[in-house]
């Protein structure tokens, strides 16, 4: 992983931190989501529409902000593991969450091309070394 690839992942993140998903541009067209089993519901389409609509309908249950803060950026060499807490308040019955978990991202030509959600960091390293073995 290259540098500027970490730092696109970082530049990503503040603006997570802030409740800002607007760009788009850090993504390939053909980007691969993948969810761990703590969003069943999830159903994902390929690509960059099935990122954004996956990404609508899990935002639209929350009040905004909802916020995805950074603290850690695990390289590790093809792709990266980023430790996250996300926040938000439910629309619902108006309750505060809080919840760790880690994102692991691969980067090709600049551009997001997998992003994998995962309840933790171990999680997301364990599904690394999978995709790599692949």
């Amino acid at each position: 992983m290259s540098a500027q690839d970490v730092e696109l992942l970082r530049g990503l993140y503040e603006d997570w931190a802030k409740g800002d998903y607007s760009r788009a541009d850090v993504f390939a067209p053909d980007i691969e989501l993948s969810i761990d089993d703590d969003f069943p519901d999830v159903m994902i389409e390929p690509g960059l529409a099935g990122l954004q609509s996956a990404m609508r309908m899990w935002f639209s249950a929350w009040e905004k902000p909802f916020t995805i803060e950074a603290h850690e950026f695990v390289d590790l060499g093809e792709q990266v593991v980023v430790t996250v807490t996300w926040s938000a308040v439910n629309k619902v019955n108006g309750t505060r969450v809080e919840r760790p978990g880690a994102h692991l991202w691969r980067i090709r030509d600049g551009k997001a091309a997998a992003l994998k959600l995962c309840r933790d960091r171990a999680e997301a390293v364990v599904a690394a070394s999978v995709t790599a073995a692949d």
